[in-house]
């Protein structure tokens, strides 16, 4: 029985964000060579801290690819824009065709993330991204 594999990688953003993930979220492991990394570009800048953490995200892209059929990475605290810095530069992927949909999946996210009145709906027009307009990974 064929069992296809989805890898999921989350971008961190700082050295804080790698600790948390590292300690208190059950089940994440996160290397100790990879917090230090994200310690000293953090120690640097906030922007230093997010470009090693884009480095790494794409580092475990490269490693994973050849052995999953498809790849999920999480838009760490709803930075859609940052996630898609992963596929940058990546063969085989071209990122801007991918920015279109995650336009119109955050617009639609941002009126889930406002709780309204029973029997309300957002009146905000606004499309969902359809996932087979994807491109595979």
């Amino acid at each position: 029985m064929w069992i296809p594999i989805v890898a999921g990688i989350w971008p961190l953003v700082s050295a804080r964000n790698a600790e948390f993930m590292a300690n208190e979220v059950p089940g994440v492991v996160v290397p100790h060579s990879v917090i230090e990394r994200m310690q000293r570009a953090s120690a640097k800048s906030k922007e230093a801290g997010l470009e090693e953490g884009i480095a790494i995200a794409r580092e475990m892209l490269d490693r994973v690819r050849g052995h999953v059929q498809g790849v999920q990475v999480s838009a760490p605290f709803g930075k859609v824009a940052f996630a898609l810095q992963v596929f940058r530069g990546i063969p085989g992927i071209d990122a801007d065709v991918l920015e279109e949909p995650a336009r119109r999946a955050t617009r639609s996210a941002s009126c889930r993330r406002s709780p309204l009145p029973p029997g309300k709906r957002c009146s905000r027009p606004h499309e969902e991204a359809d996932p087979r307009s994807l491109p595979a990974v």
